[in-house]
């Protein structure tokens, strides 16, 4: 039964990832292929009913006395007394916020033989707060349906977890030319090294609540108890450990506020209880340990929820208030190469790392001056616009000298929009990987000037380059064909 149970788990959460979930007119809606069934289908709409009227006990007495529950990032929960204390703080969250939550499902796949059936779908969780303000999540779902000895049936397993944002229709403009290359970053995942830990949720889910001002939080699925570190070096100007996990209280969650050189506030959330391991004033490096994650506040899940504010601290019950609540993007330099914000669903190792305090400003700008040479470079053989429109200044020049068979000479220019439509066009797609040459020669740096040499599969770039607003962009590019192969 276990290993038919993971197989399931397995096969059909791989296949429901590539199903474009659609917003359901009803409380359950059956997909063409799907066989009715009266009690089973009415389970459901049970459910649905005791989520508006935010009753835990109704639903939770819709599963088995030894029922299991799988919840993203929480550990395996079994029976329904501790079923009925999740839905129970989940709801009281709700309930205190003045807020309001409904549920409908569709179902994508069922089997049922004799006492047992189970069924495959995408589910809709629809919250709204007391201000009228709509937040919509959707997931992917696998439950295993059991028949009792008085022909009712029950959920014997319920596993689920969220959609991506893209399969979700959540999925969130954002304008990845506010990132700094990540070479450059000054932050590192505020994790151990060595450890691997999935996004939960990102810039898709943030970008719809609170006006946005929590556009560039992230939320790390972790179990209770891992160690966290700071992400960038700093002083503790605010610490709390005093509230306990799962007390699904909004404003009642344990923190650490790191307060950064140029006046930014890292924050890391839901520590658990006496998680926070500094004190106000503490001088924190890059790295050290600060807490440990948990689940308290107005939670989901155990999690990490890390974001920086560009000045604060902003405490409760103020935290989003205005200026200084707005957050501003942040890109991780110890993991894997990645552009723009993290993905959600995705899991990221942390690395290895140098800490700030020995990186000279130097290091620092020639890593990001590589970076901005290879966004221009990569840009092109991949076809993608948006890291070409990175690496350029908008007033940019491309300029090469043609000289004819009678020694006539001219000067052709490029703006930095034709070189971005190019890219948009296909840029150097066709290029074989094999001969995607990507050399990158600093040839000096001084002060906010840069000259790079880049060598491509056909020709040779002389950039220079100039740390505008704090990013190093091209300012100028004179460029040379290589010689054609006989």
């Amino acid at each position: 039964m276990k290993t038919n149970l993971l197989i399931i788990l397995t096969v059909f959460f791989l296949s429901v990832s590539n199903f474009l979930a659609q917003t359901p007119e009803k409380e359950l809606i059956l997909e063409k292929g799907v066989v009715p069934h009266a009690k089973i289908d009415d389970v459901y709409r049970r459910f649905s009913e005791a989520y508006k009227k935010l009753d835990a006990e109704a639903v939770t007495n819709l599963y088995t006395d030894e029922a299991l529950y799988l919840a993203p990032g929480s550990n395996v929960e079994r029976g329904r007394e501790k079923i009925l204390t999740t839905f129970s703080s989940f709801f009281n969250s709700v309930k205190t916020s003045g807020g309001s939550l409904t549920i409908s499902f569709r179902i994508l796949e069922r089997r049922v033989s004799g006492d047992l059936a189970y069924d495959v779908g995408i589910f809709t969780l629809t919250r709204k707060s007391a201000k009228g303000e709509e937040r919509i999540g959707r997931g992917k779902f696998v439950v295993v349906v059991r028949r009792m000895k008085n022909d009712e049936w029950r959920f014997q397993v319920d596993a689920y977890n969220d959609l991506p944002a893209a399969q979700s229709n959540q999925a969130a403009a954002i304008d990845c030319t506010v990132y700094s290359a990540q070479k450059a970053s000054l932050y590192i995942l505020p994790f151990e090294v060595g450890k691997s830990f999935e996004v939960w949720r990102t810039v898709e889910h943030y970008a719809r609540g609170n006006g946005g001002v929590g556009l560039y939080s992230i939320d790390f699925a972790m179990p209770i108890g891992t160690s966290i570190i700071a992400a960038r070096e700093g002083e503790v100007v605010a610490a709390r450990g005093e509230f306990y996990d799962n007390n699904g209280e909004d404003l009642k969650e344990n923190f650490v506020f790191i307060r950064h050189a140029d006046g930014s506030i890292g924050r890391y959330f839901h520590l658990t209880r006496d998680g926070a391991l500094v004190k106000i004033g503490d001088k924190i490096k890059q790295g050290q340990l600060i807490g440990l994650s948990g689940n308290t506040g107005q939670s989901a899940g155990p999690h990490l929820h890390f974001d920086v504010q560009q000045c604060g601290p902003n405490l409760p019950p103020n935290y989003n208030q205005m200026p200084c609540g707005q957050t501003v993007p942040v890109i991780f330099r110890n993991t894997e190469e990645y552009a723009c914000n993290l993905v959600s669903g995705k899991t990221y190792k942390a690395l290895n790392f140098v800490p700030n305090n020995q990186l000279s400003m130097l290091e620092t700008d020639k890593a990001a001056i590589e970076q901005t040479a290879l966004d221009y470079i990569e840009g092109w053989y991949s076809g993608d616009a948006e890291r070409m429109e990175r690496a350029l200044h908008p007033d940019l020049a491309k300029r090469i000298v043609r000289t004819n068979s009678q020694g006539q000479s001219r000067l052709d220019q490029m703006s930095a929009l034709m070189l971005v439509q190019g890219v948009k066009r296909g840029g150097g797609k066709q290029t074989p990987m094999l001969k995607q040459q990507k050399d990158v020669i600093i040839l000096d740096v001084f002060e906010n000037t840069a000259s790079v040499k880049a060598v491509m599969s056909d020709w040779i770039d002389y950039m220079h380059m100039a740390k505008y607003n704090g990013r190093w962009v091209i300012v100028n590019v004179l460029w040379e064909l290589k010689p054609k192969e006989k």
